[in-house]
Protein backbone atom coordinates (compact mmCIF):
# COMPACT_ATOMS: atom_id res chain seq x y z
CA UNK A 1 0.00 0.00 0.00
CA UNK A 2 1.44 3.36 -1.01
CA UNK A 3 0.89 6.71 0.71
CA UNK A 4 -1.53 7.54 -2.12
CA UNK A 5 -3.75 4.65 -1.01
CA UNK A 6 -4.07 5.88 2.58
CA UNK A 7 -7.28 7.52 3.67
CA UNK A 8 -6.64 11.19 4.33
CA UNK A 9 -8.34 13.50 6.82
CA UNK A 10 -10.38 15.16 4.08
CA UNK A 11 -11.56 11.78 2.75
CA UNK A 12 -12.77 10.85 6.25
CA UNK A 13 -14.86 14.02 6.33
CA UNK A 14 -16.18 13.49 2.80
CA UNK A 15 -17.26 9.99 3.86
CA UNK A 16 -19.08 11.35 6.94
CA UNK A 17 -20.86 14.01 4.87
CA UNK A 18 -21.83 11.47 2.22
CA UNK A 19 -23.41 9.21 4.83
CA UNK A 20 -25.36 12.06 6.39
CA UNK A 21 -26.55 13.41 3.04
CA UNK A 22 -28.71 10.34 2.42
CA UNK A 23 -32.48 10.74 2.73
CA UNK A 24 -32.79 8.02 5.33
CA UNK A 25 -29.90 7.38 7.70
CA UNK A 26 -29.96 4.48 10.13
CA UNK A 27 -28.38 4.55 13.59
CA UNK A 28 -25.34 2.51 12.58
CA UNK A 29 -24.70 4.90 9.68
CA UNK A 30 -24.95 7.89 12.02
CA UNK A 31 -22.46 6.24 14.33
CA UNK A 32 -20.11 5.61 11.43
CA UNK A 33 -20.44 9.23 10.27
CA UNK A 34 -19.58 10.51 13.76
CA UNK A 35 -16.54 8.25 13.89
CA UNK A 36 -15.36 9.31 10.41
CA UNK A 37 -15.84 13.00 11.26
CA UNK A 38 -13.86 12.59 14.48
CA UNK A 39 -11.01 10.87 12.67
CA UNK A 40 -10.95 13.68 10.13
CA UNK A 41 -10.54 16.11 13.03
CA UNK A 42 -7.97 13.86 14.73
CA UNK A 43 -5.77 13.52 11.62
CA UNK A 44 -6.04 17.23 10.80
CA UNK A 45 -5.07 18.10 14.38
CA UNK A 46 -2.19 15.60 14.26
CA UNK A 47 -0.91 17.07 11.02
CA UNK A 48 -0.99 20.66 12.29
CA UNK A 49 0.57 19.81 15.65
CA UNK A 50 3.32 17.68 14.08
CA UNK A 51 4.11 20.35 11.49
CA UNK A 52 4.03 23.44 13.71
CA UNK A 53 4.36 22.19 17.29
CA UNK A 54 6.42 18.98 17.21
CA UNK A 55 8.56 20.13 20.14
CA UNK A 56 5.46 20.56 22.30
CA UNK A 57 4.18 17.07 21.38
CA UNK A 58 7.53 15.56 22.34
CA UNK A 59 7.56 17.54 25.59
CA UNK A 60 4.02 16.41 26.43
CA UNK A 61 4.80 12.75 25.77
CA UNK A 62 7.85 12.89 28.01
CA UNK A 63 5.84 14.63 30.74
CA UNK A 64 2.85 12.26 30.43
CA UNK A 65 4.94 9.07 30.49
CA UNK A 66 7.62 9.69 33.15
CA UNK A 67 8.08 6.00 33.97
CA UNK A 68 8.16 4.73 30.39
CA UNK A 69 11.52 4.13 28.82
CA UNK A 70 11.45 6.55 25.88
CA UNK A 71 13.34 5.97 22.65
CA UNK A 72 14.37 9.59 22.12
CA UNK A 73 15.61 9.07 18.57
CA UNK A 74 12.26 7.63 17.47
CA UNK A 75 10.30 10.18 19.50
CA UNK A 76 12.28 13.12 18.10
CA UNK A 77 11.61 11.84 14.57
CA UNK A 78 7.93 11.49 15.48
CA UNK A 79 8.21 7.94 14.17
CA UNK A 80 4.67 6.99 13.19
CA UNK A 81 4.85 3.39 14.42
CA UNK A 82 6.51 4.42 17.69
CA UNK A 83 3.92 7.11 18.38
CA UNK A 84 1.22 4.41 18.36
CA UNK A 85 2.53 3.29 21.75
CA UNK A 86 1.19 6.52 23.26
CA UNK A 87 -2.37 7.76 23.70
CA UNK A 88 -2.14 10.52 21.12
CA UNK A 89 -5.79 11.49 21.58
CA UNK A 90 -4.90 12.58 25.12
CA UNK A 91 -1.46 13.91 24.14
CA UNK A 92 -3.00 16.17 21.49
CA UNK A 93 -5.58 17.43 24.00
CA UNK A 94 -2.85 18.22 26.55
CA UNK A 95 -0.62 19.79 23.90
CA UNK A 96 -3.45 22.08 22.78
CA UNK A 97 -3.99 23.09 26.42
CA UNK A 98 -0.29 23.78 26.94
CA UNK A 99 -0.23 25.90 23.79
CA UNK A 100 -3.06 28.02 25.18
CA UNK A 101 -5.73 26.73 22.80
CA UNK A 102 -8.09 25.90 25.67
CA UNK A 103 -11.39 26.16 23.79
CA UNK A 104 -10.08 24.09 20.88
CA UNK A 105 -8.63 21.51 23.28
CA UNK A 106 -11.95 21.01 25.03
CA UNK A 107 -13.87 20.87 21.74
CA UNK A 108 -11.40 18.22 20.55
CA UNK A 109 -11.88 16.23 23.77
CA UNK A 110 -15.67 16.63 23.61
CA UNK A 111 -15.77 15.38 20.02
CA UNK A 112 -13.69 12.34 21.04
CA UNK A 113 -16.12 11.64 23.90
CA UNK A 114 -19.01 11.77 21.44
CA UNK A 115 -17.16 9.41 19.12
CA UNK A 116 -16.51 7.04 22.05
CA UNK A 117 -20.19 7.18 23.02
CA UNK A 118 -21.20 6.05 19.54
CA UNK A 119 -19.04 2.91 19.76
Amino acid sequence: MSDEDLITDDRFLICAKKIMSQKKVHEEECRTAISRAYYSLYHTTASVLKTKYSFQIIKEIRKSYPKKRIDLARLNRLDKKYLRSFNLHEIFFLTLLDLGFRAIAFQFKDFRSKRNDTD
